[in-house]
């Protein structure tokens, strides 16, 4: 009985695979970031490493990139890659940024056959940027009270090589000089209701504690947002981060101006407390 029961669903099983249609593989390479000439952005690095995928408006999911996708479609479809980051540099927070510009294009599937797309983004025009990729003689980005160390310009290849460029700012932190706490010089007027992120590039051995400062009607007040925790020094290599600050602007009341700020304090025990930055940005609405 057993036997037979087995032979039955076997051909149960053997019927309904043929009943499900052959897919079609969607191939999705890295994002590739272009230029936009209505926008002053200064050095064009980027993080996305996730897309967010729509076709025919409808969200297929998000996904690292590369990647490939199974699809049971066919024929000619509207596709839409949304280029995504990491918040605040948390894996779990992959949000679409909001600030580029969606890859659009009418494709054509077939069955079994792999489409690769290429994907290409840039920023919208009405982004505002500011920026500091240290290629310009005067550096916009001043230690504080607090400093006991000076950020230093530097294009040498034996300390590091640029991200981007051909300059980076870094601080190396020694017993002597222990803490580095910075702030851009430029201030802004920004909106609680617009977002607005800072992008870094960094590279390094000791935290690196970012942020933002507010002067408003009660004061100056810091907050100090994101730890970008220290990279092992096998491990080491430039790496990008995203931090929304919106919430923060939105918290410190009507009238406010703020200014970006980085610090770094040394940690025990580091032998090589090491901090280097590029392409740092304010990137927001109006």
């Amino acid at each position: 009985m057993n036997k037979i029961y087995l032979i039955g669903l076997l051909l149960i099983l053997s019927r309904c695979g043929k009943d499900i249609p052959a897919p079609t593989y969607l191939h999705i390479d890295e994002f590739t970031l272009e230029q936009n000439l209505d926008v002053n952005y200064g050095q064009l690095t980027h993080g996305f490493l996730d897309v967010y995928v729509y076709i025919d408006g409808q969200n297929f999911g998000v996904f690292p990139v590369p990647c490939v996708i199974p699809l049971n479609l066919e024929g000619v479809h509207n596709l839409q890659l949304m280029p995504a980051v990491r918040t605040n540099g948390q894996s779990g927070a992959k949000t679409r940024y909001p600030f580029v510009e969606h890859h659009i294009e009418t494709v054509n599937f077939v069955r079994l056959d792999t489409l690769h797309i290429q994907p290409k983004t840039k920023y919208y025009s009405t982004t505002q940027v500011w920026y500091e990729d240290f290629e310009d003689a005067a550096m916009q980005i001043e230690s504080t009270n607090f400093s006991t160390i000076e950020m230093i310009k530097s294009s040498d290849p034996s300390i590091l090589t640029p991200r981007n460029g051909n300059f980076f700012g870094y601080v190396l932190l020694n017993s002597e000089a222990t803490v580095w706490d910075a702030n851009t010089t430029a201030d802004w007027n920004l909106s609680p209701n617009r977002p607005a992120y800072i992008e870094i590039d960094f590279y390094n051995t000791n935290p690196i504690q970012t942020g933002i400062r507010a002067l408003g009607p009660l004061g100056l007040n810091t907050w100090p947002h994101v730890l970008i925790v220290p990279q092992k020094p096998e491990e080491i290599v430039w790496k990008k981060m995203y931090i929304d600050i919106q919430p923060f602007i939105a918290a410190s009341g009507v009238g406010s101006s703020f200014k970006l700020m980085l610090s770094s304090i040394i940690t025990e025990n580091n032998p090589s407390p090491f901090v280097a930055i590029d392409n740092i940005k304010l990137v927001y609405r109006n």
